[in-house]
């Protein structure tokens, strides 16, 4: 929601005044967007997912205006797949690092690359 609602540079002008839609299927934004992935299928996109209510409840929040005040005005969102990311993102160096943050836990017998020891997603979020 921080790219919908940013007040200038990029993301405002795609965003549009606010458009949810322009800001997810902005070319190379969200993986989970896309159908393809360099070339190939990408099993993991929004039309194979069967969300929950859990998950309506969390869109709603967002969309209702609720923030996590942890994330700030954070515009770019990096998984690293590991324990540790860089202080600077994009490659450029434009973002710099400002909140780890954990956002879940996987369920017992759910593997995944981007657990740390405790069972934990972790995420990293950047500002400029």
């Amino acid at each position: 929601m921080n790219r919908v609602n940013v007040p200038n540079g990029e993301y405002a002008r795609i965003s549009q005044g606010g458009s949810i839609r322009n800001i997810i299927y902005q070319q190379g934004q969200f993986d989970c967007a896309r159908e393809q992935l360099y070339g190939k299928y990408n099993p993991q996109n929004v039309y194979n997912m069967t969300p929950t209510d859990i998950h309506y409840y969390i869109a709603d929040w967002a969309i209702s205006g609720n923030r996590l005040n942890e994330i700030g005005e954070c515009l770019w969102y990096l998984n690293p797949f590991k324990p540790t990311c860089s202080n600077t993102f994009p490659s450029n160096g434009s973002g710099t690092l400002h909140t780890r943050l954990i956002v879940g836990t996987l369920d017992r017998g759910e593997e995944s690359s981007i657990q740390d020891n405790y069972g934990n997603f972790l995420n990293s979020f950047f500002k400029i």
